[in-house]
């Protein structure tokens, strides 16, 4: 009796420990993480990419993702360490995943040395009290293109594409010519040529996460050139294109002007300008409605209906602050201006920031680019806006106009 006891007790402690081991091995797998990245091909150099943290919760907990950090591992080297934080909620038995827009260093292909680049690092998954650290590591090969890259030069705008994409190219001039337009309307609207005058360089890349992205050269996403070149081919304009450079006509002015949605705002003021100069009835250009895409428009048709449209919902919803309005809401508002005198107040209004970028004023920061703007635009227009500005909720009233007048010294400037 006593030796069965014994091996019971033996046979019992045998599947106690199983048990423990068991739970013990679970804590630690139950809880998975996959990277990915996209494009699948790689990442430009210096260029953008996305990494897709695929979070699995096959425990019996929910669980919360805590923050994630990763470092460049390339030729030996280790580099621009970054954090993100994905904010993720997961119930048992769900996956979730939170996307990375990250950044290729430029000088990763030089210290890659035929080496495959890798991002290496670790997130925090927080599952009741206990934080478990999962590790985890990936390769980023540099992308390339499929052939060289060729230069094409207009006045002021050069192109830089494939090979095998100018050889789809049916009239490469008459691209070159249009852009070549948008750069002059552009330089008439502000009086201002950006980069000290030098070409604006529209360059073709590998696929990235964006359509197009500002700069010099500005970045076109290889997916979409063929497609943007099809459709200046057709005497169609490119939105992407010309909002592109319109955020390049503001490398300097934009320390005055821009403040989030003000930034693509201001950049899509001067498109409407464009749209409106060169998108004629007279004139073979025309652009793409946006509210019936198989139609193609006028300038002035495109700005109306799609721009001019867009501050309904924010005036209706009187719960909204104005620190709530977005780009195209923004925009809705000048255009109204605009469309009520001409464009002459826009070309005031960017005289005026060139004038205190010379002046060397201390720009403002945050939402004091908003109020700068909304005075600096009341003072170009004829008609007195305060009561344009009350019934859009905004803070400009008489006396907002007189304390930024005078610390900017704008009455100097309008005199």
């Amino acid at each position: 009796m006593k030796r069965e006891m014994k091996n019971i007790v033996c046979v019992l402690s045998f599947l106690l420990l199983v048990l423990v081991f068991v739970k013990c091995k679970d804590k630690t797998s139950d809880v998975n993480l996959e990277v990915q990245i996209s494009p699948k091909e790689g990442w430009m150099n210096g260029g953008y990419g996305i990494l897709k943290f695929k979070f699995i919760n096959n425990s019996d907990e929910n669980i919360m993702t805590g923050e994630v950090d990763g470092t460049w591992h390339v030729g030996g080297k280790m580099f621009n360490n970054w954090k993100y934080s994905p904010n993720l909620t997961l119930l048992s038995g769900e996956e979730k995943v939170g996307d990375l827009i990250a950044w290729m260093p430029p000088q990763t292909e030089e210290l890659s040395r035929g080496s495959v680049p890798r991002i290496e690092g670790s997130a925090i998954v927080i599952k009741g009290m206990e934080k478990i650290k999962i590790p985890f590591s990936i390769e980023v090969p540099v992308a390339k293109l499929a052939s060289p890259l060729v230069s094409r030069r207009g006045k002021n705008i050069e192109l830089i594409f494939q090979e095998k994409t100018w050889a789809d190219v049916k009239y490469p001039e008459k691209i070159i010519a249009y852009l070549d337009d948008v750069y002059t309307a552009m330089y008439e609207l502000t009086g201002y040529r950006p980069f000290n005058g030098n070409y604006i360089s529209l360059k073709e890349c590998p696929r990235n996460p964006y359509f197009s992205y500002a700069g010099n050269p500005i970045i076109l996403n290889g997916e979409f050139v063929a497609r943007s070149v099809n459709s200046f081919d057709n005497d169609e304009i490119d939105f992407g294109w010309v909002h592109e450079i319109g955020q390049d006509f503001s490398d300097e002015m934009d320390l005055f002007y821009n403040n989030d949605v003000f930034t693509k705002m201001q950049a899509n003021i001067k498109l409407s300008y464009v749209l409106d100069k060169l998108c004629t009835n007279e004139s073979k250009l025309k652009i793409k409605s946006l509210v019936d895409k198989k139609t193609l428009v006028t300038g002035k048709v495109f700005n109306d209906e799609y721009f001019g449209t867009k501050g309904q919902n924010y005036l209706h919803d009187t719960t909204r602050s104005w620190k709530s309005l977005e780009s195209d809401e923004y925009h809705a508002l000048f255009l109204k201006v605009i469309r009520r005198h001409d464009w002459e107040i826009m070309k005031k209004f960017y005289r005026v920031f060139i004038k205190l970028n010379e002046n060397r004023v201390n720009p403002p920061e945050g939402v004091d680019r908003i109020i700068l703007s909304l005075v600096v635009f009341d003072k170009c227009c004829d008609e007195d806006l305060v009561p344009l500005y009350k019934e859009w909720r905004l803070p400009v009233d008489y006396k907002v106009i007189s304390e930024v007048s005078k610390k900017y010294q704008l009455d100097l400037i309008f005199k």
